[in-house]
């Protein structure tokens, strides 16, 4: 019976009845594996569940009967955590899990990656080229460096030369698709290949566009966020591949390039993977080419964290890691975001905020800095926390405007507070000496 396989811990009343002759109630706590059942209850279980020849039909309900209960006891257990990204698959994957009588129950963790599709380089042919030859110049360059991170790929000395100099702009009918934004006729291998890249990166921008036209998928995001009973843990995730070893086997998405689509190149998945990053979501902060002018779905922050909020959802643990963009005012939350904010995370224990400005060269203003901490304000009045992460990244240029008493909420006290971390935020003195006399008994780690 191979639905008798490890099946994780049990949290729920298993009742099985059998006509005329058995029943069985199983009151399980939640944490007594499966297999710690008496070995004589799996033989009562088993028996009643044997091929009877002599009466086939019942014996076969029996079987499925078992298999039904502990299947639907099991089933609750399978996704304890789900991701989400700007696209019409992962939507359709969410809302599927989110209606399925089972799969719905024990759902705790959600992660909402805030990567996306940019306007810059969906709408301009001869930028994503260049941005695409940034891009491999970036991976050749890893490779060199990191033998780990060049193991991922295939790759022969040959490979490589032709790799750098592409990437290092000594490929002629690549320019030629960069500074003229025109191929030969017909298009050389290349040049197909390149523009093979450019239609996918152009065709899942524009679907990411219809997915958020109207608002319509931050109306979809509450709906299914707020359909899961068991939600404790939400994450905001904007990974940036520029600060990490990120691969077609570990990136988010559907970014592994087929061969199927590339037919007409003639380049095999081996090459072709050298080339996934082109087609790759960027962070708010951008990529090389669209640093100074990037345009993120700040809705997907502030606002849907709002709507949470009003909706009645309530997590017990939240976590942001956030590569902000060259104009951090788009980040700024209505004072009736920063409310709704406060509900949200109002029965919170763990909180961890990371925004990190990266090396974009930004001299912040401090109004700018201000619209960042209308969301730590909000996000830190948390009343019942009990470990507690505020990271501004390696750049003191984010934070020096700006001092403790802007970054957390005016008179913090947290009564629980075991664990406080700051890092890169300006505690002035007199700030440090209250935030000692206040959490006495708190571990404080100040970077």
């Amino acid at each position: 019976m191979s639905f008798f396989t490890p099946l994780i811990f049990v949290s729920s009343v298993i009742s099985t009845s059998f006509p005329k002759s058995f029943r069985i109630d199983i009151n399980m706590s939640a944490t007594l594996d499966i297999q710690a059942l008496p070995i004589e209850l799996f033989n009562k279980i088993l028996d009643y569940v044997s091929d009877d020849r002599a009466n086939g039909q019942e014996s076969i309900k029996n079987c499925r009967l078992v298999s039904r209960h502990f299947n639907n006891v099991a089933s609750t257990l399978l996704i304890p955590w789900i991701s989400v990204c700007l696209t019409v698959e992962s939507f359709a994957r969410l809302e599927h899990v989110y209606s399925h009588p089972i799969f719905s129950r024990n759902v705790s963790h959600v992660t909402i990656i805030l990567n996306f599709y940019e306007a810059e380089l969906a709408n301009c042919r001869p930028l994503f080229m260049k941005e695409a030859r940034s891009r491999l110049l970036r991976h050749t360059e890893t490779m060199e460096r990191m033998p780990r991170y060049k193991s991922k790929f295939y790759w022969t000395r040959e490979l490589h030369d032709w790799l750098s100099h592409m990437a290092w702009d000594d490929c002629p009918k690549l320019n030629q698709l960069i500074e003229e934004d025109n191929a030969e006729s017909p298009p050389a291998r290349i040049q197909k290949l390149f523009l093979k890249l450019y239609e996918i990166y152009k065709r899942r921008f524009d679907d990411q566009e219809n997915l958020r036209r109207d608002n319509a998928h931050i109306d979809r995001l509450v709906t299914a966020l707020s359909s899961l009973p068991g939600l404790s843990s939400l994450r905001f995730e904007d990974y940036n591949s520029n600060r990490a070893i990120v691969t077609s086997n570990t990136q988010r998405g559907s970014d592994r390039l087929l061969a199927a689509d590339f037919e007409d190149s003639g380049y095999d998945e081996k090459v072709l993977r050298h080339f996934d990053r082109a087609v790759r979501p960027s962070p708010w902060c951008g990529w090389f080419e669209t640093h100074q002018t990037v345009s993120p779905p700040v809705e997907m922050l502030g606002e849907l964290c709002s709507r949470l909020g009003s909706n009645s959802v309530k997590i017990k643990h939240f976590g942001l890691s956030l590569y902000p963009p060259p104009n951090l005012l788009v980040l700024e939350t209505s004072p009736t975001q920063q409310e709704n904010i406060k509900r949200l995370v109002s029965l919170a224990s763990n909180m961890r905020l990371h925004i990190d400005p990266y090396d974009n060269g930004h001299n912040y203003s401090k109004q700018q800095l201000l619209a960042v901490c209308s969301l730590t304000v909000p996000f830190t009045s948390a009343p019942n926390l009990e470990t507690l992460e505020v990271n501004f990244g390696v750049s003191s240029g984010l934070i020096s405007p700006v001092s403790l008493v802007d970054v957390l909420p005016p008179n913090f006290v947290w009564p629980r507070l075991q664990h406080l971390t700051l890092r890169n935020v300006n505690v002035k003195p007199v700030e440090r000496r209250e935030l000692v006399a206040r959490h006495s008994s708190c571990k404080l780690d100040l970077y």
